[in-house]
């Protein structure tokens, strides 16, 4: 499959600014995507954006359950009915690292062409079979996205899996306050896991501040990834 040239993928990113024949108001994000005002404006609640950035990679590389994944699947349903959210998403799937060849492209804008149509999950999931995602989904997997910690637990654990035929590097940023990891990066070789420890030093008071605490982990070429952290109380 041909990778995607300079002019093909400015002309997909390109399009996130132009809406139609007007212009839509832009905020520029992390990969510099420009994101709609109007995407921000949506009644949506603040886990319902969280999950679309969690299944991101599920959706963009055809691996969303539209039953087990059934919330993601309803987000993505009412956010990509938007112009400017459709042509925003191509354009991150792009910069994320996930879409690199033209196959992958086509598919991608054909898929957010099809969830214009709300389709239902058996609908969703004849369509994936039908069109599945061309060429191969290597990624880098977290084993455990949700890290719980009960009061007696000071420790808890999730691992990296690299699923790919490359070495993929990583960093770890945005640890909340009152939570420390001993390897902030490193490199997991092909199909190896590599242990993430984060340990609980105290209390935090970022758990009270923010009702979803968070790391991220940052890839080469593969978008950044979220973990969780829950203090069961």
């Amino acid at each position: 499959m041909n990778k995607l040239d300079k002019a093909s993928l400015g002309a997909l990113c390109i399009c996130a600014v132009l809406n139609g024949c007007g212009v839509t108001p832009v905020k520029f994000d992390e990969l510099s995507c420009p994101r709609p005002v109007k995407f921000a404006r949506q009644q949506l609640e603040k886990q319902d954006v969280i999950i679309a950035e969690t299944y991101f990679e599920k959706f963009v590389r055809g691996n969303l359950d539209p039953i087990k994944d059934d919330q993601a699947f309803r987000v993505y349903s009412q956010i990509l009915k938007d112009q400017g959210v459709q042509d925003y998403f191509a354009c991150r799937a792009v910069r994320s690292g996930y879409i690199v060849t033209q196959a992958q492209a086509k598919y991608i804008n054909s898929k957010i062409d099809f969830m214009k149509t709300t389709p239902t999950p058996g609908q969703y999931v004849e369509w994936e079979l039908k069109n599945p995602f061309p060429g191969p989904q290597s990624r880098l997997i977290v084993t455990n996205q949700v890290l719980k910690f009960l009061p007696s637990q000071d420790a808890a654990e999730t691992f990296l899996l690299n699923d790919s035929d490359n070495p993929i590097r990583f960093q770890v940023s945005e640890l909340p306050q009152g939570f420390y990891l001993p390897y902030k990066a490193g490199l997991v070789e092909p199909g190896q896991k590599f242990r993430l420890t984060v340990v609980r030093t105290s209390d935090s008071v970022a758990l009270v501040a923010d009702p979803n605490p968070r790391f991220t982990i940052t890839t080469e070429g593969y978008g950044p990834l979220s973990v969780y952290i829950e203090v069961v109380k």
